[in-house]
């Protein structure tokens, strides 16, 4: 394996299990949705920079990943995804969520802001695979500027 690939899949995989604790899974329909939120002070500055995200105390990451099962093992699919964040007085903002591809991985990313001690509400559309019925995950989740 190149140099170069297997730092690219180090970085994907660093993206996606970083915050391996507080990630979440629900299945929906046929598909596991895998999701967590976490400060962008935990992502390296290389991190933060291959990804075109800024590295703040005051500075959210979210990240998705969409399966399908598919000959006994779970694989990675594309999916349609809007997004909407809230903090608990009802004012939102939408969320731009990228699609990252890295070899066989496909997941979602996008940044938003938050305050000290400021539990925010995600509500995210999938469509798997970009067509049938889309469902809606949603959670809450407290943040804190590290």
């Amino acid at each position: 394996m190149s140099t170069a690939l297997s730092r690219s899949i180090a970085l994907a995989s660093s993206l996606f299990s970083l915050a391996a604790g507080a990630e979440q899974v629900q299945i929906m329909g046929d598909y596991k949705v895998h999701y967590n939120a976490f400060n962008s002070t935990f992502l390296s500055q290389a991190v933060a920079t291959q990804y075109g995200l800024t590295r703040s105390k005051l500075q959210g990451v979210i990240n998705i990943a969409v399966q399908k099962p598919a000959a006994g093992k779970d694989v990675p699919v594309t999916a349609n995804l809007r997004g909407l964040v809230k903090n608990d007085i009802g004012q939102g903002k939408e969320l731009e969520i990228r699609e990252i591809k890295d070899g066989q991985a496909i997941y979602y990313i996008a940044s938003f802001s938050h305050g000290d001690n400021e539990k925010l509400d995600f509500e995210i559309a999938v469509q798997g695979e970009g067509r049938g019925e889309v469902k809606i995950l949603k959670f809450s989740q407290l943040f804190f500027a590290d």
